[in-house]
């Protein structure tokens, strides 16, 4: 029979190979152990993928991301009526002017639903007469007077002084504590302007003019209404007295 010597050769012999074969694997050890790793992250993915498409979020899927909603988000108002700035004793409102005549008297209603009772409208003589039951400028103004507000001005931005009186107009409403409703065509152009300026004026102070419209456009989450307000233009305003020039 074999020697026990003769065994113990013929097994090494055998295992010489198999150790050869085991060296670059230990070489390249972290290669494998990334390797491992990897491949059982892929297999997380496909089963998460297959379980639960939400999240695909968490890794590389291709279906495009769910869309979340702000649960503090305000829904957008008619008109895009809101108050010019959070604080509880605030008078001043920005809002969209009535698109035309046939929209003014439903305007007029929400507006005296909503506690206003003074009116300063941004609009050119162009703009007003467009919205006006006779077709001229001064029947816009005759129309809010005859829906029952009390103090009524009309005012161009593009007027020299006009900066002037939109801020005697919201100073005026905050001492008599009456809403004052500042509106233009589309509810933000001009209104954001004013309303920028009177919480310059009233409440940041100084001349940053970027805060005051900072202000303005970070009020979209509590009132939803979206309002950009240019600095240079509030610069310009608060400067030159309009936007003229």
């Amino acid at each position: 029979g074999e020697t026990m010597a003769a065994i113990v050769t013929r097994g090494l012999l055998l295992l010489i190979p198999a150790a050869a074969a085991l060296i670059p694997t230990i070489s390249r050890g972290t290669s494998l152990q990334q390797s491992v790793v990897s491949s059982c992250r892929t297999a997380q993915l496909t089963q998460f993928r297959s379980s639960s498409p939400r999240l695909q979020l968490l890794g590389v899927g291709d279906e495009p991301l769910p869309v979340f909603k702000d649960a503090l988000q305000k829904p957008r108002p008619p008109y895009d009526l809101a108050a010019a700035s959070g604080r509880p004793s605030e008078t001043v409102f920005g809002a969209r002017a009535p698109a035309n005549a046939t929209e003014l008297s439903t305007w007029a209603a929400h507006m005296r639903e909503q506690g206003l009772t003074q009116m300063l409208a941004l609009l050119s003589e162009e703009e007003a007469a467009a919205r006006s039951p006779n077709g001229e400028a001064s029947g816009y103004d005759e129309a809010l007077a005859s829906e029952g507000f009390e103090l009524i001005a009309r005012v161009d931005l593009q007027a020299p002084d006009a900066a002037s009186v939109v801020l005697q107009m919201c100073e005026a409403s905050k001492a008599s504590r009456k809403s004052l409703c500042v509106h233009c065509a589309d509810g933000n152009a001009a209104t954001s302007l004013v309303l920028a300026q009177w919480l310059l004026r009233d409440y940041i102070g100084g001349d940053n003019y970027l805060e005051a419209c900072e202000a303005v456009r970070g009020r979209y989450r509590h009132s939803g209404v979206p309002r950009q307000a240019d600095s240079d233009l509030l610069e310009k305003l608060m400067t030159t007295g309009a936007l003229s020039g």
